[in-house]
Formats: structure tokens, sequence, C-alpha cells
């Protein structure tokens, strides 16, 4: 049957040819560079995300394996993830079939993705990040027909929501009566030995009963933090950016040697100065719960926005070398299956830290936090090539376009019995 404007063509997967080497890098080095911050909400309390000083040792190996993450690792590697998915729905849009066929096919991919978020939030860790990127994804799609000004232009505004909410918080927090505070700087800031001793216990236990809490906890922090404080927001000002940086020729490599090393040089010389300053800030053990959760935690958000941009170009940079290659390679291996990584992380630490495995949850430094981490890196970075030479993508990929293109995906390559 011929296509039609009432019944138009669906859109193809795209094949090997389609894949650009610098996004895949660019992707590969931000799902191992999550884990390194990540690792921190597996492998014992959330309070610790905020304030170092509030769970386990800051000294010799254990503060130096706390303040490089920090300094280059904890907003930059969730920044780069959320631009290259506002890139990836520019790219969706730039296919040729009709728009209305491409929206469907966007939305479709966000309501699968956003299923597989909640599984992972609901079956693994509430640390994820999936549903929140699906969620600001319905709000992209319409917004994908935008000029690279515009989107530039609403970045910046929707960049200004979280500071301007946590502003408003501030001042709600500080108001509060001695013992309203007291409960807040409990949850966010330096919880008690034992709110710790109860949170051990549970993720100690059974999934079931890590589960539980684990729901009503991502339910309060999702209300009261994602939503309520404008992480949302920033993701979405991070998938405009993504786009309008795209049309302008940037993730993808099409800018000269020149642009990139500006562009790493400035957001280097900018971000780095101002985040040492808050990570040595943060560092502090008497630091004030408002002034360290607010005050200095906004420089940061400042600070990592232009690391993120260091990152960015470096990595481009990178593709377009011969530098590295076998690690390059690895990388965009790693890269093409994100997704699969993402979770695969998750399936390793759970097993690692939670009860219902080898229960290590609040039992390692942070030096040792990192041996793990590298051990995974290692794991992924080889495994990823591997199972290249036999699929076209990993099995969630594969099943992710399955859902979104509405027939199957060829995953194996021809080659392969």
């Amino acid at each position: 049957m011929k296509a039609t404007a009432a019944e138009p063509r669906p859109i193809s997967a795209p094949g090997e040819p389609d894949r650009l080497a610098s996004l895949d890098l660019i992707r590969g080095v931000a799902v191992l560079g999550i884990l390194i911050i990540n690792i921190r909400g597996f492998s014992g309390p959330w309070v610790a995300y905020a304030n170092p000083a509030a769970w386990g040792d800051l000294k010799g190996a254990n503060y130096w394996s706390w303040v490089i993450p920090e300094l280059f690792f904890y907003l930059e590697m969730q920044n780069l993830f959320a631009m290259l998915f506002g890139v990836g729905i520019w790219l969706v849009m730039q296919k040729p079939a009709p728009a209305a066929t491409k929206r469907l096919l966007l939305r479709r991919r966000n309501w699968t993705l956003l299923w597989f978020g909640l599984a992972h939030l609901v079956l693994l860790w509430d640390g994820d990040i999936l549903h929140r990127y699906a969620l600001c994804g319905f709000i992209m799609v319409p917004l994908s027909h935008l000029g690279a000004r515009k989107l530039y232009g609403l970045a910046a505004l929707l960049f200004l929501i979280e500071p301007i909410l946590k502003a408003w918080h501030f001042q709600q927090i500080s108001a509060l009566p001695a013992d309203q505070f007291a409960l807040w700087r409990e949850y966010y800031w330096l919880s008690s030995a034992n709110t710790n001793a109860v949170v051990l216990g549970i993720f100690r236990s059974d999934w079931w009963s890590i589960t539980t809490y684990r729901l009503a906890d991502a339910w309060y922090y999702f209300r009261q933090v994602t939503i309520g404080q404008g992480k949302l927001a920033s993701n979405a000002a991070l998938m405009c950016l993504g786009m309008a940086m795209m049309q302008d020729g940037i993730p993808d490599a099409r800018r000269s040697r020149r642009f990139y090393w500006l562009m790493g040089a400035a957001g280097l010389a900018f971000g780095f100065p101002l985040a040492l300053w808050a990570v040595v800030r943060l560092g502090n053990a008497h630091l004030a719960a408002t002034t360290g959760y607010f005050k200095v935690a906004f420089w940061k958000y400042i600070a990592d926005f232009g690391l993120t941009l260091a990152w960015l170009a470096a990595l481009v940079l990178w593709s377009r070398s011969a530098a590295c290659g076998w690690l390059r390679r690895a990388l965009q291996a790693c890269g093409q299956l994100a997704l699969s990584n993402y979770i695969l992380q998750s399936v390793i630490c759970t097993t690692l830290f939670y009860g219902y495995g080898l229960g290590l949850y609040g039992r390692l430094d942070r030096s040792l936090q990192l041996l793990i981490v590298l051990a995974i890196w290692i794991l992924q970075l080889v495994i990823s090539p591997l199972w290249l030479r036999y699929f076209r993508m990993g099995p969630l990929e594969c099943l992710w376009r399955r859902i979104s293109y509405g027939q199957p995906q060829p995953c194996r390559l021809k080659n392969q019995v």
C-alpha cells in the first residue's frame, strides 16, 4: 500500500552509517563518568551527595576520592547526557518523513523511556535519570522546530528557574522555627547517627524493605527537589541547548579546531576556579547547612556548566584525533550501548551493596568505592566492543527501538549466525 498523508510512511531506525563518532564518544564518557558520582548513592546514605561530611571519612585518599569526582564529574556528566538527549530529538526531526510521523515517533520514544526509567526506579535504584529525561522530552518535541537563537534564549530562561526556586526555598528555610529547621537539616544536609543507622538497616535488608523505603523517598524527592527546586527545568534547559548547538554544528564536530580550543579554554577558565572554590568550601565539615546547600551549591551549579562546555570541546577534539585510538573506540562502543550500560551499572552496584546481594552498603571508604568504579569501567570498556562485534546495538537499545518504531529491529549483525 502506498503511503499517503493520512497514513505516513514509518521512519526506519538508524543504522551504522548514521552514527556520529563524536556523539558516541561524548555519550560513552558520560555514561562511565556518571558512575563515579552515582556510586555515592549506591554505597551509602544519600545525604552525602550534598554534604561529604555527612557520611564517611574525608582524610587522605578518601578526601581526594571525593574532590576529583566532585570537581570534574558531579553535574558535568549529567549535563552532557541531557544535552545529547536534546541532540537526539533534533536528529529525529531532521529525518525525511512527515512532521506528524516524527512527532509520533518521539512521543513513543519518550513513553518507552519513561517506563524504562520507572521500572529502573522501582526495581533497582531511585537515582534514575531516565524518567526525568523522558518527561522533559515531551516538552521538547513541540519546541524542536525552533531555530538556534530561540532555543539558546529558551535555554537561558530555563536555566534561571532552579536558582530562582532555590533562592525562594532559602528564604523559606531560613525563616523556619528551630525544630522544623532541624528536620530540614536532617534530611538535606547532616543526618543524625540514629537516622543513618535506620537507613543502613533498611539497605542491608531484603528487597521489599528497600523498595518500599525507596519509593516513598523517591516520591518525596521528585515533588520537593525535581519539581519544587527546578531540577527538571535545568534538564529541559540543557536539552534546548543541545538542540541549538546541534544546529550550529558543535557536538557533531562540524566547527573548526580553533573553535573547540577556544570553547574549551573559555569553559575551563570560567568553571575551574569557581568549582575549585566551591569544592573547598563544601569539604569544610563546619560549613553551615543553608550556606552549603543553597549558596555554595549555586556557584557550583554555575561552574559545572562551564566545565561541561570544556568537556564537550575536549571530547569533540579527541573524536577528530588519532590519539589513544583504542580507548576512544572502546568509549564510543560504550556510548552506543549507553542505556544498557547505565542499567547494568545499577544491577552490579545494587547487587554489591544492598542486603539482598553482598550487603556492602555503608561499609566501604570512598577510595575503595572508586576501585569498584574502575573495575566496572574496565568491564564495560571490554564487553561493549565485544558485544558490537555480534550485534548492532545493546539489548535495551534494541527493545527501546522495537517499541518506539513499532516493528522488529535487526539487532544481530548479518554476518553473524
